[in-house]
């Protein structure tokens, strides 16, 4: 079952129909049922509605930038919004503000830290930083961030995220080159996680390559342990 904060219906607001309905049909003498289909075909309506008026929306964001705002600061609110109910289920605390800590526990804004590579603002400098920006993507279930940094040599057609698996701490436990001036590097780490209440850790040595100045994750090892 989908957690309530991450469902379609809460997202787009579509929860706050449903008392009005049920009010209306106190009002009358009789009391008027609703079926399920004709409630569903509401809500798919009303979806696409909001979905028409958020392209038509971003089509006049793009064409009429606001003067004296950054582009790039409009993407990163999505961004953040978008990340919010997942980065609260991770344990990290979203105040709705830029000051949302980053999952990767480096302790800077989720924002100015693996928000603005999630984003396309900005790539990871190092191998380490991949490392960390990629296990924030799976924190907040940003499939085509994994798939756009993953080399493609190794690439999958598509990643499935398991979205009862929740990424809660990654521990980095040794680096091998992947710096500035290298154009390969090891990162060893270990990621845990809870799923269906129950605790687990990934531990991984990952090889990354980098090409044309942008790092990709290239394919991993498992030790024992």
């Amino acid at each position: 079952m989908d957690h309530p904060a991450r469902h379609p219906a809460v997202r787009c607001g579509v929860h706050r129909v449903v008392p009005r309905l049920r009010q209306r049909s106190r009002s009358g003498c009789r009391r008027r049922h609703v079926g399920t289909d004709t409630a569903v075909d509401g809500f798919d309506r009303l979806s696409a509605a909001v979905r028409d008026r958020r392209r038509h929306r971003d089509a006049r964001d793009r064409q009429r930038p606001r003067l004296g705002r950054d582009p790039s600061d409009r993407d990163r609110r999505r961004q953040r919004h978008r990340h919010a109910p997942v980065l609260q289920q991770t344990g990290v605390r979203d105040t709705g503000a830029v000051t949302t800590t980053c999952p990767c526990r480096l302790g800077e804004p989720y924002d100015l830290c693996c928000g603005r590579f999630h984003s396309g603002e900005a790539t990871p400098p190092t191998a380490e930083r991949l490392m960390r920006s990629r296990f924030t993507a799976f924190a907040v279930g940003d499939a085509d961030y994994l798939l756009r940094t993953w080399h493609p040599r190794t690439r999958p057609k598509a990643v499935d995220l398991d979205p009862d698996q929740q990424w809660v701490r990654l521990d980095i436990l040794a680096t091998e080159r992947g710096s500035l001036l290298d154009d390969a590097g090891t990162v060893e780490f270990r990621a845990h996680f809870r799923h269906d209440g129950a605790r687990g850790s990934l531990h991984e040595n990952s090889r990354f390559l980098k090409e044309d100045g942008e790092w990709f994750y290239l394919d991993g090892t498992f030790p024992n342990g």
